[in-house]
């Protein structure tokens, strides 16, 4: 490949990945992949430089991403000239998630996985000659891969047990689509920009929600996702809603999303308050259930513990959000139970910045009589 072709590649994966070193003083959105983190995080992450390398020399054709990864990260010290010990911050001889990221951009799609995880003895990488072995997390995408798949492999990275929420597209059955990153990674639409949902900002520490037990009417703003957290810290974070008698392991999370061309909620299908319906097994991470309905072959098929409740109808995994048009509208449990909680959303435009909800508490249940979804729910093993 020419010189030129390879500067050419070189600056359009550095803008891309680290942003661009200037800005148009008319515009300061840098859609960059340490931008992106920065803003889904809220400012508590991004990604730094450490270096771009390539092109590198390997046979990565039809090989798993492990293996592309390995051969990458080792000719990178061999043929890239890149000093991996440096980033040996605590001196022990080995490059741990904590101190080093490594994204392999490869000229062919790996088959699976894409992340690898070498953090276990026998799965580190020697570097060569640098008396250190890599022991961290690297992702693996095509050159072609759009933007919302480099961002999931990363999180991956950041998060080995982050869920796939994209349900079964390709046996019709999408789910929660648009709606996080989790589900996105939509081909046709390869600068897709869409938002983590809340529960994998929580479970990076990038959120902490506001927690109401079932029991009393109250009132809440909520700021959409794009917003910077000094405008309204309080608002930016989700509302947690779960029942006391019930228990911590099934619950909702609220929040409002709607699109804006300066920051990464840009293709959402949808404006308003979306409903998140959490179950967790005795690990505190969703598992698999059953959906609770057929997809278009007639078949029941499986579907992780977390999941969009969609307007108008309570859909498991839409992706429209509830409106101001919607009415009062109920939270159910997973068993079918109604909460006798009911939600409502002030009227609002899409462009507004925020909205107010508003949810009542049950009805009072008599003494003696039991409360209706409040037994525990009894999870799939882990």
């Amino acid at each position: 490949m020419p010189q030129g072709e390879i500067d050419k590649y070189t600056r359009y994966f550095h803008d891309t990945i680290f942003g661009r070193e200037t800005l148009p003083a008319a515009n300061h959105f840098d859609l960059s992949i340490a931008s992106y983190y920065r803003e889904i995080s809220s400012g508590k992450f991004s990604f730094a430089r450490a270096g771009l390398l390539g092109p590198l020399v390997a046979q990565v054709k039809g090989k798993p991403a492990g293996e592309v990864a390995r051969l990458a990260i080792e000719a990178a010290g061999r043929q890239g000239a890149f000093a991996f010990k440096p980033f040996d911050s605590n001196h022990d001889g080995r490059i741990e998630r904590d101190e080093l990221a490594v994204l392999v951009i490869a000229n062919a799609t790996p088959p699976g996985r894409r992340w690898e995880d070498f953090s276990p003895p026998a799965r580190n990488i020697a570097i060569e000659g640098e008396d250190v072995s890599f022991a961290g997390r690297a992702a693996v995408v095509a050159e072609n891969d759009g933007f919302a798949t480099v961002n999931r492999e990363l999180f991956h990275v950041l998060a080995p047990d982050a869920a796939d929420l994209s349900g079964s597209p390709q046996r019709c059955f999408a789910l929660n689509s648009g709606l996080s990153l989790m589900a996105a990674s939509n081909t046709a639409n390869p600068g897709q920009t869409v938002h983590l949902d809340p529960w994998h900002k929580m479970l990076l520490g990038w959120t902490e929600p506001r927690v109401y037990s079932i029991g009393a009417p109250v009132k809440a703003k909520l700021a959409a996702q794009h917003v910077l957290p000094a405008s309204d810290p309080e608002s930016k974070r989700p509302v947690l809603l779960f029942d006391a008698l019930k228990g911590p392991n099934e619950f909702f999370l609220l929040e409002y999303r709607t699109g804006t061309r300066l920051g990464f909620d840009q293709d959402l299908p949808t404006s308003g308050l979306v409903v998140w319906h959490v179950l967790l097994s005795r690990f505190n991470r969703p598992y698999t259930i059953e959906a609770d309905r057929k997809n278009c072959r007639g078949e029941t098929l499986p579907v992780i513990s977390l999941f969009a409740r969609g307007a108008p109808d309570w859909q498991l995994g839409g992706n429209r959000g509830y409106a101001s048009s919607s009415g009062p509208f109920s939270l159910k449990w997973q068993d079918g139970n109604d909460t006798g909680v009911r939600v409502t959303v002030a009227p609002h435009h899409p462009a507004d910045w925020r909205i107010e909800i508003a949810w009542t508490a049950p009805a009072a249940v008599p003494a003696g009589e039991p409360r209706l979804g409040a037994a525990p729910t009894t999870p799939e093993p882990q």
